[in-house]
């Protein structure tokens, strides 16, 4: 996965299947949008938001000072939204340290369904 956040970072772009983000989202709804938004494209493989990375994409790592989502926090929030279908994404949250510099991987894993979608209410 490390070869994987340097090539993207590298890029100097956010893609399709990746996005970068300074830090994590201050809540868990902005979290939900980006989140159905990667699964639902039309891509055939993993997706991935990268926390740690400006606007110049550049890796600063997460700041200790920032809230940082764990998985359980994520996992719990999406196990209690009532999924069309119940289908649920499928996601892993992970840390890689790079010069000292601590960067999160939310890794989005590809499924056959690509309409991940809430009832209307």
């Amino acid at each position: 996965m490390r070869d994987l956040i340097e090539q993207l970072v590298q890029e100097e772009r956010e893609g399709e299947w990746w996005d970068f983000k300074l830090k994590h989202h201050k809540n868990l709804p902005d979290l939900l949008h980006d989140v159905l938004c990667m699964a639902n494209i039309l891509y055939k493989g993993d997706r991935y938001i990268i926390f740690g990375v400006n606007d110049d994409y550049e890796m600063v790592g997460i700041n200790a000072d920032d809230k940082r989502n764990t998985q359980a926090d994520i996992l719990d929030y999406f196990r209690k939204m009532r999924f069309a279908n119940y289908n649920i994404p499928s996601m892993e949250l992970s840390s890689h340290i790079f010069d000292d510099i601590e960067i999160d991987l939310l890794t989005i894993r590809d499924s056959k369904n690509k309409l991940i979608s809430l009832p209307k209410m």
